[in-house]
């Protein structure tokens, strides 16, 4: 059958199409006509064979990889192990089928590129005594909505019983009151009552554990119920109600174990900093991302494209990657193309964006009462009369009595969004493909923030022949990030201390001048722009070539490239004192950065997977070579035209001209393998060790050895365990070394300087310098041993499950800087120094059911994780410590605020803070010397969350559907900075909730007293008074949908048909008083998180 479809082309997929070289349209196009090619060989439905003798298995194989066409059947009713001789030349398929099924009680159709397999009656028998009967019809399908043909359809303690049609319908007689069991081969069974229905709709279920679910590990993959380490796995169902436009935030609140924490809501800055089980060394804490099997970024996927994600937690499962695993390894896996006709599918959503939080600062009214109090308090006269105070009130004249807000305007956008995915998913027996586009375009809640990305992949697999595959998989993703000249932090660090009494605008159009100097909201329209555009390409090629039954080789070689182009240009802006009155005029100014980076990965593998009655063994053997190159060349100049029409170095002041640049390399050279042991799927043994090399260090100290074990003993499988609900019990233990080389390049080298470094005269001449940093020739790696202990358990048909794992983990050797006396003259050497210890625990419950058309789930998880440093030979500083966590916040043990003069007299001396006033901040003398110092300080609070929590609901109904995720953390505090704490700090406005200040009238105030005396202000010392519980919860996503019936669709040639609505960062819950709880320190000087509502389509054709 042949289907004419049209479709009009967004203007975004033409601008895409633009972008793309020439070499690459042809490629494209090629691809395209391939994949025609594939999908006409895929519906072709002629055979030949000459088979004498075989089973009927044989023939079901030979007919599919001669057509592409998929069968359907139940084991129970197919005997698969029946002999049967075909012999045919350029036949149709359904005249094998024919022969096939003569003789038989069994029939067939082909429908929908399948061919289905089921008995040609009912079968019953008569029941043991005579009861009233009725008939009962229904309708079996799958989770997807697909018809379940040939489902075994009983009435529960008979014989009565029948199968579903080629549409998963049946009819059946049935005593009344009887319960029906309805079962098929990778389903979970049900039981129905039937009660007084006489029609009945089924939605089965798959069974995990029959289907032998598999997960993604180091190097290949593993059956869930044999595995024996910590891996937590995330499927692309689990992350498929999520409209993220950076894959790194699908794992917040899904993972246990894995922090994901997020400082930004600022488009293409908002990315999730992952840790796993907690900070375990003083240097980089950043996990190992792997992309298809290569080293990458999660910033150059789309989200779209991932099948699954593996977080590697352990030292059993993270052991195989060596010296890179030390922080663990999250393994990420794109789509690949399945056996099938081609399956054209879209997914878009358009929305918008708000900020979450937002200060709220007091009006120009407030804020001139509130500042003459704090001059009263500092002993100076007020600034403001009461004329000035009715006339902010009033509003009258907005050049002499504003009333502004600039961080309001300054986030003024809606922050528009939209993003489109187009993928097309096909294949035959020998040919599978998956190629994909995707456009983003996200606006900013500032003026000039953005990013647009454009995303192409392909990931292709060849069977050349019956022993050698080919894969190719490549990709190409360009973000283009822009944002205003000035960094975003530092505007909005200055809307903060621009107050509502200063305009934004002049009353004739003109911009002010804050305090003759800046103006956040003019700055970021006006002020100028930084571009910055990064280009990813990735191409992987493998080959593997199976040498016997069990034995392969595989080669791969990958390049993965990394071209960033950086453009800033500051603008001439004019700001004005008064609307007619110039007193700030920014100097034009023009930076550009080229940088590009390769990183080029060659691996071997020898693979063995063999089983000799209960006995299983895997093995891999594997090597890897990796080498990384980085340079990047810079240039800038001043005093470019002041029309702003001119973006070219050239065009700026050669005089005043600067250039710059750098390249860096690293490599690694490893051999590694891996034995996989299991008796009857049992008895578990896993032994893996990784012999790395890498030119971080120097010769003597460059290559280590990494060994892990770990076991499992699957209780379920004894003989002696006979407890029903219970599918699945398995105790897990590993023991292993990891290893970390993220201290940067060089430390155990001599470093030099180039450039203009003497002088001679009035002029600068180029040379070489050493650097002040001291090298160590005997630095080694920092070392990691972990011992982890965990159960898994599943019950009541696969509805329940439960895993729990307990860790330790401790980091020796760690790379760091002792302290030094000045008069050494250059920075401390990198030595081997430092010490480190975590150990928590991690738990996932989860419930999956179904009742009738309802189905429904929900997913707990819980970590807990301490961390604490254990050695730092002797270079003990106040805040780090031998027995402090790294994240420690130290600092004075505030006990309230002063009262009067009479209980400053009597308190202890507080000099060291700059004296104080009643209404100021009263600290505890912890060493009892009668005075307040710096050996008063103590640990006041730990910025690292030690509890985390996830929780995953969803349920549907027919055609409709919802889902969230929420996360939640605890045990974690937050320190109040600058404005966040004091009003008026450094010349800022005041929060509505500073309102609430000590006065004489308000001893029991939220913050101490008003002052514009900085230097001597009691509370400028860490102090905790203004550390806050930073604990919260968040709702990470909403997301509610429905897909149409298929009886609508199936007249138009749409497989699916979705809408949805979707809302992230919905609401928090938290009592913290911070601008947001996730960037618990400081004053809030960031671009805030948004929260962002989409409404989309998910289409497949």
């Amino acid at each position: 059958m042949k289907k004419n479809d049209s479709c009009l082309i967004p203007r975004h997929l033409l601008i895409l199409i633009e972008k793309i070289p020439n070499a690459m349209k042809l490629t494209f196009l090629f691809l395209v006509i391939s994949l025609l090619t594939f999908t006409a060989e895929a519906s072709a439905q002629r055979v030949s064979m000459s088979l004498n003798n075989v089973k009927v298995e044989k023939v079901l194989s030979a007919i599919t990889k001669q057509t592409g066409l998929s069968v359907a059947y139940s084991k129970q009713i197919v005997n698969l192990d029946r002999k049967v001789s075909i012999q045919v030349e350029n036949a149709d398929v359904a005249s094998v089928l024919e022969k096939l099924v003569a003789d038989t009680n069994l029939n067939y159709e082909i429908k929908n590129n399948k061919i289905y397999l089921f008995e040609k009656q009912t079968v019953t028998t008569k029941p043991a005594i005579q009861q009233q009967k009725k008939q009962i019809s229904g309708k079996i399908v799958d989770q997807n909505g697909e018809f379940v043909i040939g489902a075994n359809v009983v009435v529960a303690g008979t014989a009565i019983g029948t199968i579903t049609d080629t549409d998963g319908n049946f009819t059946l007689e049935v005593p009344n009151g009887a319960t029906l069991k309805i079962s098929y081969i990778g389903y979970i069974e049900q039981s129905i009552p039937i009660g007084n229905k006489s029609v009945i709709s089924v939605i089965l279920k798959e069974d995990s554990q029959t289907l032998n679910e598999v997960v993604v590990v180091g190097y290949g993959t593993q059956k869930k119920a044999t595995l024996t380490g910590a891996v937590a796995s995330v499927r692309s169902e689990q992350i498929a109600n999520r409209a993220a436009s950076d894959a790194t935030n699908l794992l917040t609140g899904i993972a246990p174990g894995l922090t994901a924490i997020q400082r930004s809501g600022q488009p293409g800055a908002d990315g999730a900093e992952f840790i796993i089980r907690g900070p375990g060394t003083l240097n980089s804490t950043s996990p190992l991302i792997i992309v298809d099997g290569i080293p990458g970024s999660m910033n150059a996927i789309d989200p779209n494209d991932i099948e699954s994600i593996s977080v590697l937690k352990d030292a059993a499962s993270a052991a195989i990657y060596g010296v890179r695993a030390g922080n663990g390894v999250i393994l990420v896996t794109t789509k690949k193309g399945k056996e099938g006709r081609m399956k054209v599918s879209y997914n878009g959503y358009i929305g918008f964006q708000n900020p979450t939080r937002l200060p709220k600062w007091v009006n120009s009214t407030d804020y001139a009462t509130l500042y003459n109090e704090a001059l009263t308090n500092d002993g100076l006269a007020p600034k403001y009369s009461d004329t000035d105070i009715e006339n902010y009130r009033k509003g009258t004249d907005p050049d002499l009595y504003p009333n502004s807000n600039q961080t309001d305007e300054l986030f003024s956008k809606s922050g528009f969004q939209h993003s489109h995915h187009v993928q097309l998913d096909g294949g035959t027996e020998k040919t599978r493909y998956n190629f994909s586009l995707g456009y983003l375009n996200r606006e900013g809640l500032i003026a000039q923030t953005g990013l647009e990305r454009y995303s192409i992949r392909g990931n292709f697999d060849f069977d050349i022949s019956k022993r050698v595959n080919f894969g190719m998989n490549f990709s190409y993703i360009r973000q283009e990030k822009s944002q205003p000249y000035q960094s975003i932090n530092e505007l909005v660090h200055r809307s903060y201390r621009e107050t509502p009494v200063t305009p934004i605008k002049w009353s004739n159009g003109n911009w002010a001048a804050f305090m003759n100097e800046h103006n956040s909201v003019a700055e970021a329209q006006d002020g100028g722009y930084d571009h910055y555009t990064d280009n990813f390409l990735t191409a992987i090629g493998t080959l593997e070539v199976k040498l016997m039954e069990g034995l392969s080789v595989k080669g791969v070689a990958a390049l993965n490239g990394n071209f960033t182009h950086t453009k800033r240009q500051q603008y001439n802006l004019l700001l004005y004192n008064a609307p007619d009155v110039v007193g700030m005029k920014f100097r034009p100014y023009l930076y550009e950065n080229r940088g590009e980076s390769s990183d080029i990965n060659l691996q071997a593998f020898l693979n063995y997977d063999k089983t000799f009655g209960k006995h299983n063994v895997a093995a891999v053997l594997g090597y890897e070579q990796r080498k990384y190159t980085n340079s990047s060349i810079a240039a800038s100049r001043y005093d470019l035209p002041e029309n702003n029409m001119l973006d070219q170095i050239n065009a700026g002041d050669a005089s005043d001209q600067r250039n710059d640049g750098g390249m860096d390399e690293n490599s690694i050279r490893s051999v590694f393998g891996r034995v996989n042991y299991n008796f009857a799927e049992r008895y578990l043994l896993e032994v893996t060790l990784r012999y790395d090399g890498s030119s971080r260090f120097p010769k003597d100290n460059r290559f280590e050895l990494f060994p892990s074990v770990s076991a499992g003993w699957r209780i379920s499988e004894e003989e002696f365990f006979h407890f029903d609900p219970v599918s699945n019990l398995k105790l897990r233990a590993s023991w292993g070394h990891l290893g970390n080389q993220e201290i940067g390049n060089y430390a155990y080298q001599n470093k030099y300087s180039l450039g203009r470094l003497y002088g001679f005269g009035n002029i600068m001449y180029s040379g070489i310098a050493e650097n002040y940093s001291m090298s160590n020739a005997t630095i080694g790696w920092e070392n990691t041993e972990m011992v982890n202990a965990g159960l898994d358990l599943n019950m009541f048909n696969n509805r329940l499950s439960f895993t729990f794992d307990y860790f330790v983990r401790n980091t020796r050797d760690i790379l760091m800087s002792l302290p030094q006396p000045s008069i050494l003259g250059a920075y401390a050497p990198v030595i081997n120094a430092g010490a480190v210890r975590n150990n928590g625990f991690e738990m996932q419950l989860g419930w999956n059911d179904q009742v009738k058309d309802f189905n429904y789930y929900a997913n707990l998880s819980v970590s807990r994780v301490k961390d604490k440093i254990t050695d730092l030979k002797g270079a003990d500083t106040p805040g780090r410590s031998v027995g402090d966590p790294i994240n420690n916040i130290f600092g004075l043990e505030a006990i309230g605020l002063f009262a009067s003069e009479e209980e400053i007299k009597n308190a202890p001396n507080q000099d060291y803070t700059g004296g104080a006033s009643p209404g100021d901040i009263r600290y505890k003398d912890q060493n009892g010397d009668k005075k307040i110092t710096a050996e008063d300080r103590v640990n006041i609070g730990n910025s690292f969350p030690g509890v985390t929590f996830g929780l995953q609901l969803g349920a549907s109904y027919k055609g409709f559907d919802i889902a969230t995720t929420i996360q939640a953390v605890a045990d974690v505090q937050g320190y109040l900075t600058g404005t966040a704490a004091q009003a008026f700090s450094n010349g800022a406005s005041a929060l509505e909730a500073q309102k609430d200040r000590w006065t004489p009238d308000n001893l029991n105030a939220s913050y101490p007293r008003l002052s514009l005396n900085n230097a001597s202000r009691n509370y400028t010392q860490t102090n905790s008074f203004f550390m806050e519980n930073a604990s919260y919860i968040k709702m990470r996503n909403l997301q509610i949908g429905y897909s149409l019936p298929k009886s609508v669709l199936s007249n138009l040639f749409v497989e699916k048909c979705r809408f949805y609505v979707s809302a992230d960062n919905l609401f928090t819950i938290t009592s913290f008083r911070g601008f947001d709880p996730e960037t618990p320190w400081g004053g809030g000087n960031i671009y805030p998180m948004v929260t962002s509502y989409t409404f989309g389509l998910n289409l497949v054709f």
